[in-house]
């Protein structure tokens, strides 16, 4: 499909597309084509894609006065989806419930970015289950009888 400058850009590409890390050596017209979000991206960083579909990534960069990990970092990022927030509510239940719920949320297996438990308490014995099963965790009391354990994967 051809842009108002004669570009090949396809608006209709989605999602679901090659996401593939991008590399310096692409063109900015083949990024363009397959990455959704890049020409948004590009165009916030002074990268021309109509004028400058024909230069690598690294070319482009330049001419922008962009540092070019900068540039590839923020391609790399555009298109994923969203992290998701799942929250899980234990209050009021007895022990072991909550523990039990918590590790044997999908969510947790699914490996969602962050499930976010709501306690009435601090779940000592929860910790080091976590711990063995390679989840980080962070607690914090944001109000009176709320305890929030905020759980990830390491290094997610």
């Amino acid at each position: 499909m051809a842009h108002a400058c004669g570009c090949h850009h396809d608006p209709s590409r989605s999602a679901g597309d090659d996401l593939a890390p991008v590399r310096p050596e692409e063109t900015v017209g083949q990024i363009v084509n397959r990455r959704p979000g890049a020409l948004e991206i590009m165009q916030g960083l002074g990268i021309n894609h109509c004028c400058g579909a024909g230069l690598t990534l690294r070319e482009a960069a330049a001419s922008a006065g962009r540092p070019l990990e900068d540039v590839v970092a923020a391609l790399n990022v555009a298109g994923r989806p969203p992290a998701r927030r799942v929250l899980l509510d234990v209050r009021g239940l007895e022990p072991p419930q909550p523990m039990v719920r918590v590790l044997e949320a999908p969510h947790v297996e699914q490996h969602a970015a962050e499930l976010e438990v709501r306690h009435d308490r601090r779940p000592t014995f929860l910790y080091p289950q976590l711990d063995e099963r390679g989840f980080v965790h962070e607690t914090d009391e944001p109000e009176p009888g709320l305890v929030r354990i905020r759980i990830r994967r390491s290094g997610a």
